[in-house]
């Protein structure tokens, strides 16, 4: 049975615009949590590209709202220039928690939100925690059309990922199948080494991607203890 945990960071890509947030994690916060079940705070970071600056002014204050309404909470950071490109940044906190390895408290992690993170003990040989995504459905499909009528855009393509910084001072295993590491698709179950201070983008494969929009979760990696 597929299980729950959480939702990492999402990117929406706009017909002239891309929207992309990242929620950094680490692998102190992920042991930690699925040890002692103490709750972490979690902040995601989004960084949406507009044509020019003119329109990050103009559309900063109603993507804001669009995120608050579904999150809960957004704060609007700046809006930037990069290069060529111009990035209006905001913020969204959100938490990483333990949950049961049957997803019976899926809607007690979310509560009103529409998505969270979270870990549990993986039972197989081995053992470890097992990070995934969470959303609820029907508020992920509310913050779709509304960002997409904001735009005045017919349906995107979404995008979760998370950043996974070894912070444990030794190397840590992690194992996964059937994501996207680093921008490579991995589609057999692998496990890499990660080594201390360096990190790994994660992101999930189109089918899993398929599945966490059809049934609100998806595994994505597994951190060995």
């Amino acid at each position: 049975m597929l299980r729950q945990v959480l939702v990492l960071v999402a990117g929406v890509v706009l017909a002239g615009c891309q929207i992309e947030s990242r929620a950094a994690m680490t692998v102190n916060s992920i042991r930690a949590t699925g040890s002692s079940g103490a709750t972490t705070p979690v902040i995601v970071d989004i960084a949406v590209q507009y044509p020019n600056r003119n329109f990050c002014t103009d559309y900063w204050k109603r993507t804001q709202e669009v995120l608050r309404k579904q999150f809960g909470e957004a704060r609007f950071v700046e809006c930037k220039r990069v290069g060529r490109k111009e990035f209006g940044y905001y913020k969204i906190p959100t938490q990483l928690v333990r949950t049961p390895a049957d997803g019976s408290a899926r809607e007690q992690v979310l509560g009103g939100k529409i998505a969270a993170f979270g870990v549990y003990d993986d039972p197989r040989k081995g053992g470890g925690f097992v990070v995934g995504g969470i959303i609820r459905q029907w508020k992920f499909q509310d913050l779709k059309k509304a960002i997409e009528a904001l735009y005045k855009l017919p349906e995107q393509r979404v995008l979760f990922q998370v950043r996974l910084l070894n912070d444990s001072g030794a190397p840590v295993g992690l194992k996964m199948d059937r994501v996207i590491l680093n921008g490579t698709p991995v589609t057999q179950p692998s496990q890499v080494t990660l080594q201390p201070g360096k990190s790994v983008l994660v992101a999930f494969s189109p089918e899993k991607l398929a599945a966490i929009r059809r049934q609100g979760f998806e595994l994505l990696f597994t951190v060995l203890k």
